[in-house]
């Protein structure tokens, strides 16, 4: 999180040639985008996952407040993904140390992995789209980051999609929860520290 915030603060924060020449025309201005990196756990978090969700929970609440306050500088675009998970060394490397109940709180069905490439391709799409939610490959994961997320700017049809779904994601996320605390209960997971811990 400190290291997204560090970052925007350094690109953001303009330099006294950029204060100078603020009245300007915009054209007269670089155009600057912002891209920052959460995650879906940010908007779905369960089992596993105690430190990484709320750090990326915290970078979307700080880039919804950060593109709120640009609002008014036309040459600054702030940007923010949720990338699903990806075919890298460091997802097999997570593998090795991630418990049984992260590893099988969802059917394998939605376990997919997806090319960087792909993610990447779309990443690069969307600032040229200007989007503040860069969508990911993962059709059904930015559907649920959508839903879960608080107010951002959809769009006309993204808030017209958003409106006709909203009741059965309710129903899907209740779902969801049910799947999460199933994981953490069949796999009796304080059960097994306290064996560890004796």
């Amino acid at each position: 999180y400190f290291g997204v915030v560090n970052l925007a603060r350094a690109y953001l924060t303009e330099t006294e040639d950029e204060k100078e020449s603020s009245f300007a025309s915009d054209s007269s201005l670089g155009e600057k985008h912002f891209l920052a990196v959460s995650s879906i756990v940010a908007n779905v978090p369960f089992v596993g996952y105690s430190a990484y969700a709320p750090a990326k929970a915290a970078v979307r609440a700080f880039c919804d407040v950060l593109r709120n306050e640009f609002a008014d500088v036309p040459h600054v675009h702030i940007h923010i993904c949720f990338p699903p998970d990806m075919d890298t060394p460091g997802f097999l490397e997570e593998q090795k140390t991630k418990p049984i109940e992260t590893k099988t709180v969802w059917p394998e069905c939605f376990n997919e992995l997806f090319k960087p490439q792909d993610v990447a391709a779309m990443m690069l799409d969307g600032i040229k789209r200007n989007r503040y939610h860069i969508h990911s490959p993962d059709l059904g994961g930015n559907v649920l980051v959508s839903r879960a997320w608080g107010h951002y700017p959809r769009g006309f049809w993204g808030t017209i999609i958003e409106f006709v779904i909203a009741s059965p994601f309710v129903f899907i996320h209740a779902a969801m929860v049910w799947m999460a605390d199933g994981a953490v209960k069949k796999h009796k997971h304080h059960s097994k520290r306290e064996k560890k811990e004796k």
